[in-house]
């Protein structure tokens, strides 16, 4: 995952927080001129607030799930939970909830555009992997960040699917410490 994280911040547009901020900017204005296009009122909320994750009692067992697999696999055999697996769970549920908001509001304009389209509703739901595809259709490696969820599925043996209503977490393999 190092080279990952060094590929991050030294080739991407998110290398650097001003690079990162120039990008939320663009990406807001491209969001508030969609809304415009669409017949929509981007008043009520920023890009930035509708992608906000928000974290309810809900996703307690998703926490409580990926709290046990991390401790046991970075964790020590104590019964005391490591700081630094509650860092990553922290982070980890901040990401899943985020790319949720984000499948909520592509779905929900996806929806305005069939509409104004006259076409049907898609058959299979969004979700997270299909996000993906914009990453594995540029295909030079050098500036790839991989999908996070296939990631962890190669670090710590389970899979992660995302959807704008769930995140589920399902363990492939036994983890062995």
């Amino acid at each position: 995952m190092q080279a990952h994280v060094h590929t991050l911040e030294t080739q991407t547009h998110h290398a650097t927080e001003a690079w990162r901020s120039n990008r939320e900017q663009a990406y807001s204005e491209i969001y508030a001129h969609c809304a415009k296009g669409l017949g929509l009122s981007v008043a009520e909320k920023s890009l930035t607030e509708r992608i906000a994750p928000s974290l309810d009692a809900s996703h307690e067992p998703v926490i409580e799930q990926l709290r046990g697999i991390l401790q046991q696999h970075c964790g020590d055999e104590s019964t005391v939970l490591s700081p630094d697996v509650e860092k990553l769970v922290s982070c980890l549920m901040n990401y899943f909830l985020q790319v949720q908001a984000i499948l909520s509001l592509a779905c929900e304009n996806q929806q305005h555009i069939n509409s104004l389209m006259g076409r049907a509703e898609p058959e299979q739901a969004f979700d997270a992997a299909d996000i993906d595809i914009h990453n594995l259709l540029q295909a030079r490696e050098t500036r790839k960040i991989p999908y996070l969820p296939d990631e962890l599925q190669e670090v710590f043996g389970i899979r992660i699917a995302i959807t704008q209503e769930s995140i589920e977490i399902k363990g492939l393999k036994p983890l062995s410490c």
